[in-house]
């Protein structure tokens, strides 16, 4: 039996090891937990499958280790050797629930013959976790004003959310005429950054609202939907043409043909329409067209 050592990186990502042993490489095979997972019993054993029998001493080198996310204390394990390359980790005291793990294995870890594993890898996991997710905070304060209609917003939570949870019905953006703005929402941690497509109409309100749909990784549901609104600056600015295409008195034109238009910044797609725009030849005669706004 091997004990888990101390000390070693703070961070438990996956990096590069040793330029490698003259004995070749040994293969971390598979893995349980699988990264990411959720529900982890806190009672766990992991179990390590590697394509040679492991030399169990090097299990004790500095930058083994199992720890809390963001702790920089080890978690005590016994390592046992198995058969055709099996090694079980049993972590000798219950786990924290609904707490996030990551485990290490240091680059130096070898076989029996003397191969390295060659590259610290690590993975990540989830114990049992039964509690909602709640929201935390937002932001923007309630109720701001002279909000900027061009940036991000971050909504914070408990723990991290599935991303796949979010979606324009769970997660979005709405004004006080009851429009919904679509946006990019991304899980990044323990929050999730709201991104509009496109700048936001000035002296407006907003809402934010989070719905109780959202749910966390072990797909317990938001507890109670949230809500906070904000107001937008006043857009006193002009829209201009900032470039078009073909260039003015272009030859060589193809028929097909699709003349494209950008703007100086977002435009309302309603007022952006055939009745704004003259598509005529030299002669006069109006050519039929359509309108598409794209959003860069």
């Amino acid at each position: 039996m091997a004990a888990c050592g101390s000390g070693g990186d703070d961070d438990g990502t996956s990096g590069s090891g040793s330029a490698g042993s003259v004995f070749g490489v040994v293969n971390l095979v598979t893995h349980s937990p699988g990264d990411n997972a959720v529900q982890v019993p806190l009672d766990a054993v992991f179990i390590l499958e590697f394509d040679a029998g492991m030399a169990l001493e090097t299990f004790g080198d500095e930058d083994t280790w199992l720890r809390a996310t963001g702790s920089e204390t080890n978690v005590a394990i016994t390592y046992v050797l198995g058969s055709n390359g099996r090694v079980s980790c049993q972590p000798d005291n219950d786990l924290q629930p609904e707490t996030d793990y990551v485990f290490q294995l240091s680059a130096l870890t070898s076989d029996m013959q003397g191969r390295i594993l060659d590259t610290t890898t690590s993975f990540t996991f989830r114990t049992f976790d039964e509690t909602p997710p709640e929201v935390t905070g937002f932001s923007i304060a309630g109720g701001a004003t002279e909000v900027s209609r061009t940036g991000t917003f971050t909504l914070s939570f408990t723990e991290a959310l599935e991303q796949t949870s979010i979606t324009d019905l769970t997660l979005y953006l709405g004004d006080v005429f009851g429009g919904r703005f679509l946006c990019e929402s991304t899980v990044v941690g323990q929050t999730v950054v709201v991104d509009p497509y496109a700048d936001l109409p000035g002296d407006r309100q907003f809402f934010v609202v989070a719905t109780t749909a959202l749910a966390d990784r072990a797909n317990n549901l938001l507890e109670a939907q949230f809500v906070s609104s904000f107001r937008t600056m006043a857009d006193t600015a002009q829209p201009s043409v900032a470039s078009a295409w073909p260039d003015l008195y272009a030859t060589g034109i193809s028929t097909l043909v699709q003349p494209t238009f950008t703007f100086n910044e977002s435009m309302d797609p309603a007022t952006v329409e055939a009745v704004s725009l003259l598509f005529q030849d030299e002669f006069g005669s109006i050519i039929p067209f359509a309108v598409e706004s794209t959003l860069d």
